[in-house]
């Protein structure tokens, strides 16, 4: 999509954009160009044509939306970009008038000016560099008295994504004070901004990985035994409030989430029929979160966004689908974290490898709604949720649920 004019006309702002797919694309372009941080609501009229997407207007036809911000009213044209409209899954064009608008761009002078809060920084030369990669968030690389650090300014609306900052700042602490994970330099909370040491290292691809299972299994023991945190990551309640999220924001979860909503309630009874204490978790557990040193055996746990009480087994669980385990991976993976691998633990580890495909693709659902990113989140929820009914759909799965159901520690 592209914006091709902006003009300003008796006070009101009207964009003509080229290339938008639907009107709900339009809400997204009319965002980045005016930097409003808040979601639009578009009035529920497209000129002559439905409000509803999937139904796309003629070709070269012009059409009028309506969209009403918080400071006034906003009109603009949308022009097809030729050819029928391939509607993605349940989006739709009323979107709800949410907060108020607020910029979500930040120069480089914005973020100098950030890490200048830092106590002890205020008036140090500080060197910036964008550091690639970030899905969620915008990343740097600070020099400051020749120490680097991370500096991370969190994305827009990511608590509809589970991520609370005071949750992830106290579970990065810890880790930190573990020695598992690097040491806070410092954060602002009231912008949820976290500034951590930046370690030297690199990621591994799933061959190599597995040779470094150990040092991997270790970390999360010693995270998981560390004590209680503020925080919990309830698994089987989070992929209901992505659906709810999502909803809110104009996305109807796809047909799939009530499938795999009810197989995610009975694996929920399964276990609660032999529950497990929760633990801290990671949660987010992708190979890109774990960092090896190049020369040695330290292993560096990432990225705490998601981290909370939560069960023991989604973590594992977790770490196995991301990074590609496969059926002896799995069984190494439990025999390094129990010493033994039971018909319960193997079933609470495969089921979770669902749960945790099924929370993947409805992160990708809430994402639809809310991010600003050229990312195509619906063919990524559509493949991961695709992944989990493949699992549920195994002829083991229904005798998975029967040894969940048993002791596994």
């Amino acid at each position: 999509m592209a914006v091709v004019a902006e003009h300003l006309v008796e006070e009101r702002v009207v964009l003509l954009v080229a290339a938008v797919d639907a009107a709900a694309d339009l809400a997204l372009v009319v965002r980045r160009v005016l930097g409003l941080r808040h979601r639009l609501d578009l009035g529920e009229h497209l000129g002559s044509r439905a409000a509803t997407r999937g139904k796309a207007a003629g070709d070269g036809e012009s059409v009028g939306v309506g969209v009403q911000a918080h400071d006034g009213s906003l009109s603009f044209r949308w022009r097809p970009s030729g050819g029928p409209h391939t509607a993605r899954r349940g989006e739709q064009t009323h979107l709800g008038t949410l907060d108020r608008a607020t910029p979500f761009r930040m120069t480089r002078v914005d973020i100098h000016a950030l890490v200048r809060r830092v106590p002890g920084w205020e008036q140090q030369h500080i060197d910036l560099a964008p550091l690639h990669g970030g899905i969620t968030n915008t990343n740097f690389v600070a020099t400051v008295d020749g120490q680097r650090a991370v500096v991370r300014v969190p994305g827009e609306r990511t608590e509809l994504l589970g991520i609370d900052r005071a949750n992830e700042a106290e579970a990065a602490i810890r880790a930190a004070q573990l020695g598992i994970g690097p040491a806070v330099l410092g954060k602002l909370p009231d912008i949820g901004t976290l500034i951590t040491a930046l370690v030297p290292g690199r990621h591994l691809e799933p061959t190599p990985f597995t040779g470094r299972l150990p040092e991997v299994v270790e970390l999360l023991r010693t995270f998981h035994d560390s004590g209680p945190l503020q925080g919990g990551f309830p698994i089987h309640r989070v992929v209901e409030w992505h659906a709810r999220d999502a909803s809110s924001y104009g996305v109807v979860p796809p047909t799939s989430y009530g499938r795999l909503h009810q197989q995610s309630r009975r694996i929920e009874a399964a276990f609660a029929a032999a529950p497990l204490p929760t633990v801290p978790c990671h949660n987010d557990l992708l190979p890109g979160n774990l960092l090896f040193e190049h020369d040695g055996d330290r292993v560096w746990l990432l990225d705490f966004e998601y981290a909370g009480m939560n069960d023991r087994f989604f973590d594992l669980g977790n770490l196995s689908v991301n990074c590609g385990l496969d059926t002896a991976g799995d069984q190494q993976l439990l025999r390094l974290y129990f010493g033994e691998v039971t018909p319960s633990r193997w079933a609470r580890l495969q089921l979770m490898k669902m749960m945790s495909e099924f929370r993947e693709g409805m992160w990708a659902v809430v994402q639809q709604a809310i991010s600003t990113l050229d990312t195509d989140f619906v063919s990524y929820a559509d493949e991961r949720l695709g992944n989990c009914e493949r699992l549920a759909a195994r002829p083991q799965f229904e005798q998975w649920l029967v040894d969940a159901a048993a002791p596994a520690l």
